[in-house]
């Protein structure tokens, strides 16, 4: 796990994302890789929405940067 976040942060800094940015994506990232117990390479729909939803009672403000991490690490 410590390997994606490092690979993550480096692709981040390389991005020009902010630090606050960064860390808020790898904090998400973390927490969504401790919750789905699963690589990268097999992240699907069903522990997506179920993250989101454990986060939901949490303002949008704060769930939008949740979902964009997990997006992101899909994307790359």
């Amino acid at each position: 796990m410590k390997d994606i976040l490092l690979q993550t942060e480096n692709l981040l800094k390389l991005r020009n994302y902010s630090q606050k940015t960064r860390k808020s994506y790898l904090f998400y990232i973390s927490k969504y890789l401790e919750f789905s117990k699963k690589k990268i390479s097999r992240v699907r729909m069903r522990p997506l929405s179920n993250f989101i939803k454990n986060n939901s009672k949490k303002p949008p403000k704060t769930i939008n940067p949740a979902l964009n991490s997990i997006f992101f690490i899909k994307k790359y």
